[in-house]
């Protein structure tokens, strides 16, 4: 899906990243849509279509027609949203990063891969993730930002804390790398606003949560003015990547038990094992985060903030 829209997007901007397409009439619009969408599907199914449809022809026609559908339907309401606003697109598919004071005094470079990156007519950048499933309370989860502080949804605040630090980005770009050199340049942004938004657009969410994109945004800087949240989501960051840099790996029983190959040999469902972790002085910093909240940022027990 998003090899789809890597190529669909870049083919439809002109020069300065507007969608080449303002004077086109709804129905134009929508019929280009369908047909762009349908012929980059086939492209890039091309050898799976080939298997499955080989021996379940019937399967194969459903999951292509639910996957152009969703599709269609999304990028249509994306495309004519970006017409009403006057917004361009900066840049598909780029990788930002910058370096990041650590706990020890030195420093650590992180970098993410934007789907999308827009640039709306106040000069704000808007950091777009598509997603293609999962259910509508874990999109909420992505931006909520006590989620966030306690190092359970990075995605969405990490993208709009390296798009502060890169500050101007470029024009219209197919990908690359753009990077900021120290957490002292690149924040030319804080005189706009990034806008972190998750887009589900996938046929595993209801048509319906195509109205309701508005609730799924994150400001970033977030706040009141403050740099309170902000400063607190840097200190996630260093409590996680100094641990990781020990070798220190907590204990844990939500999502990422999933995918982790090492699930059958964890010791997270022993009790005495689980007490050990968490008592331990060297995994004090990270159980502290789980104590963070928006309207308290900094623990007493963290020792940091007022």
């Amino acid at each position: 899906m998003h090899r789809i829209l890597q190529r669909f997007w870049p083919a439809l901007l002109d020069g300065q990243g507007h969608p080449n397409v303002r004077r086109a009439a709804a129905g134009d619009l929508a019929e280009l849509t369908a047909s762009r969408i349908s012929e980059l599907f086939d492209e890039e199914t091309a050898l799976l279509a080939a298997r499955v449809s080989r021996r379940y022809p019937a399967l194969w026609q459903g999951v292509r027609s639910r996957w152009i559908e969703a599709l269609v339907r999304g990028v249509y309401r994306d495309l004519r949203r970006l017409l009403e606003e006057e917004a361009r697109i900066g840049a598909v598919e780029k990788t930002l990063s910058a370096e990041f004071a650590s706990v020890n005094g030195g420093s650590f470079s992180l970098r993410g891969r934007l789907d999308r990156l827009d640039i709306l007519p106040d000069g704000s950048l808007r950091v777009v993730d598509y997603k293609t499933a999962g259910s509508v309370n874990s999109v909420k989860k992505m931006i909520d930002l006590k989620e966030a502080l306690r190092a359970e949804r990075l995605q969405i605040p990490l993208y709009g804390e390296l798009a502060v630090r890169c500050g101007d980005l470029p024009g219209v770009s197919g990908g690359g790398d753009l990077s900021a050199a120290s957490e002292g340049q690149g924040l030319l942004r804080r005189r706009g606003r990034v806008i972190g938004q998750v887009l589900p657009i996938g046929p595993g969410f209801d048509a319906d949560l195509l109205g309701r994109w508005d609730e799924l945004v994150l400001e970033w800087p977030p706040g009141d003015g403050s740099d309170s949240l902000a400063e607190s989501f840097r200190h996630t960051l260093q409590v996680l990547v100094d641990m990781a840099a020990r070798g220190s790996f907590p204990l844990n029983d939500y999502g990422p038990c999933q995918i982790c190959e090492y699930a059958p040999a964890c010791r997270k469902s022993h009790p005495p094992s689980v007490e050990r972790v968490r008592t331990a002085p060297s995994y004090r910093p990270y159980f502290l985060l789980k104590e963070k909240t928006k309207s308290k940022p900094f623990p007493p027990a963290t020792g940091m903030g007022g």
